[in-house]
């Protein structure tokens, strides 16, 4: 069997792949809050201070995709202007911080609430997301989920079964201002410097002989129809070779998924093999979802093992057709010094509310000029796919402070780490703007526009692990002009709510249609179009070379995948004996159903996987466009190019060569029969 959507209802006895447990991680002593009053020696709302920070206990709930945390305080009920619930955390070299805010206005006790993530690593990078809450106020409970896929560690990896989240603590501070004073209270769980910590109760399932691992679990989606290929790894321990059964359960609605199974893994070895996972189009952001993947011993009932894998659906849309506008933001950075030395560094995505910006952005690059270096954040997480037959622009304001003229360029940059370990990356120049001559005023905006052209470095960028995408916007002063880079208020501001990028970005797909994804061993070529448009109710037909490029005959299985993978069909079915270097015609043939609209994209693929050696493998994509009547773009009906595919592959088959030989002879025999009749 090679595609399979199973729900194996015979592994839930044996392994915990899925359900939900719930701990208790400490309490807090009711009444050990510290209370700030400011102004008076006494004040009213500092019992509903105290009350609303005081901590009592923290609770985790876990699932396979995502962890619940729920704090309890003493009161909720009070009405208090801010209140924040802060859980901080250690994960992978990476300390999380957890934040609820609830913000009331003066006697209103229908608040605002809100929750979010955000992290810093050895980098110093941030990543925000938004994440789910409740807020139970007559039980005194906050709650709020956190996506495992939202905890990443350098190597692409959430928490799993075995590790711990360490150096846990929750602080609550709530504010109530009275006339002109405030009332502040704190509270910290553990007390003193104490720590908490959580260790994970659900992840990879080991047992016997079999070891499942995958180096990339999670991958990122913007919402659109695409297939992701897994590449996973099923390790034999034991001392004979094992026959090995990958299973695919709690798949999401909708999915498609495809791999081989089973796969023969030899003795103290391992197999490689790809599961191409089909997502269809849903316009999420945020949110995680994933499925099971379980190797199990035939041989022997006692041997397993389980991954999970998934989809996340990021919160800030990246960069893609239907997100191609990026816009600015910039966070203060001037702490102490900041009335003399002012610092605004700015980043770039896909969101464009600018409530939590400072107006105006620092340059961070000084020379004859000034230079502003914007990464996108979050960063990069999918590959990019630029259309060179379209141009991008970037455009903006700038403010002088002081007056400068000079030239005003842009260039847009892919950074890619070369040593995640040290941090090394080099860059690849992606588009770069005209010249354009500006003077800057001491206190009006100055607006730029500038267009970006696509490189042809820049026309696929597959994704991969430590990628950013780094925009460099240089102002380049005459040689002789001062450059007064950064003192009082003198350096220039990149206005942060009217800047816009838009790239020429087509949706991202992990390869070229009509590309194999592999070909060391196994190659496809198409011959011919690989996108055609066709009539609802049409079946067309796509043409394919499959080459053995291994020095040693192969048997190969063949399989269609994709979002519509139940619409192909292949010539020849199923398998195919490829001989050193040799080739084999492969036809795939995709009916349109009646039923689908103008407009409608069909994607299947080929799916070509070595049967003895599953990790030789080779993809390509198909593109069928439903066409309206009429429309001259549209392919005729090619039922019979199919058909006559499938009588010549019966005539080339052993069994075909026979049945046709036979047909012959009873035609002769029935012939001479007559004639002597």
């Amino acid at each position: 069997m090679r595609s399979l959507l199973i729900a194996i209802a015979l592994l839930a006895a044996t392994l915990p792949l899925s359900g939900a447990s719930a701990a208790s991680l400490g309490e807090d002593p009711q009444g050990d809050v510290q209370t700030e009053v400011f102004g008076l020696a006494a004040l009213p709302a500092a019992t509903a201070q105290a009350e609303s920070a005081d901590l009592l206990s923290l609770d985790v709930a876990e699932d396979a995709e995502s962890l619940t945390f729920t704090i309890g305080v003493v009161n909720l009920k009070h009405t208090v202007n801010f209140l924040t619930y802060q859980l901080d955390f250690t994960w992978a070299k990476s300390e999380y911080h957890i934040n609820f805010h609830r913000q009331v206005a003066e006697g209103v006790v229908d608040d605002s609430t809100g929750a979010y993530l955000y992290y810093e690593n050895e980098e110093g990078w941030n990543d925000y997301v938004d994440l789910d809450h409740t807020m139970d106020v007559e039980g005194g409970l906050v709650t709020v989920v956190v996506p495992k896929a939202y905890l990443l560690s350098a190597n692409g990896r959430y928490p799993l079964l075995g590790d711990k989240l360490t150096d846990m603590a929750v602080t609550a501070r709530a504010h109530t201002t009275v006339f002109q004073f405030t009332a502040s209270a704190y509270d910290r769980m553990p007390d003193a410097d104490a720590d908490l910590s959580y260790a994970l109760l659900f992840g990879d399932i080991q047992t016997g002989h079999l070891r499942l691992d995958a180096d990339e679990r999670v991958r990122v989606s913007n919402g659109g129809s695409t297939t992701f290929v897994y590449k996973v790894t099923v390790a034999n321990r034991g001392e004979a070779a094992d026959q090995v059964r990958i299973d695919l359960s709690e798949m999401p609605e909708g999915w498609n998924a495809t791999v081989q199974s089973p796969i023969r893994v030899p003795a103290s070895s391992e197999r490689s093999l790809a599961i191409l996972v089909s997502v269809p189009f849903a316009h999420d952001h945020g949110g995680f979802s994933s499925f099971n993947v379980t190797a199990r011993s035939e041989g022997n009932a006692n041997s397993a093992a389980s991954v999970r894998l998934g989809v996340l659906h990021t919160p800030i849309p990246q960069p893609a057709g239907h997100h191609s506008e990026l816009c600015l933001h910039a966070t203060s950075g001037n702490g102490v010094f900041g009335a003399v030395f002012p610092y605004s560094p700015a980043t770039m995505n896909t969101e464009c509310d600018h409530t939590a910006d400072v107006a105006e952005s620092s340059p961070n690059g000084y020379g004859n000029g000034y230079v502003w270096y914007i990464p996108l954040d979050p960063g990069l997480r999918m590959g990019l796919d630029f259309d060179l037959e379209r141009m991008g622009e970037a455009a903006g304001s700038i403010i002088g402070h002081t007056q400068a003229a000079g030239k005003l360029t842009a260039e847009l940059f892919l950074s890619r780490a070369i040593d995640p370990e040290s941090g090394d990356a080099e860059s690849l120049l992606l588009a770069e703007s005209d010249s354009l001559d500006m003077t800057l005023d001491l206190s009006t905006p100055q607006p730029f526009k500038l267009t970006l052209t696509p490189l042809e470095e820049a026309d696929y960028i597959p994704y991969a692990r430590g990628q950013n995408m780094i925009l460099l916007l240089r102002f380049e002063t005459a040689d002789d002009m001062p450059n007064i880079c950064c003192f009082g208020a003198n350096t220039p501001g990149l206005q942060t709510s009217d800047f816009k990028m838009t790239l020429p970005l087509n949706e991202y797909h992990d390869k070229l249609t009509g590309l194999s994804e592999s070909a060391e061993s196994l190659e496809i070529t198409a011959v011919g179009p690989v996108e055609k448009a066709g009539f609802p109710g049409a079946t067309l037909t796509y043409a394919f070379t499959l080459t053995n490029h291994d020095t040693e005959a192969m048997a190969v299985d063949l399989d269609t995948a994709g979002t519509d993978a139940l619409l192909g069909t292949l010539v020849p079915d199923r398998s195919v004996h490829l001989g050193p270097k040799e080739s084999a015609k492969i036809t795939l043939a995709v009916r349109i159903p009646v039923d689908k609209n103008d407009g409608e994209e069909l994607e299947v693929l080929l799916f070509a996987h070595g049967q003895e050696d599953p990790s030789k493998t080779a993809i390509a994509r198909t593109k069928t466009l439903v066409a309206k009547t009429g429309s001259g773009d549209a392919f005729a009906d090619e039922t019979d190019v199919l058909l006559a595919a499938q009588a010549e592959a019966e005539r080339d088959s052993p069994l075909g060569g026979t049945m046709v030989a036979l047909a012959a002879l009873a035609a002769v025999a029935l012939a001479l029969r007559r004639r002597r009749a």
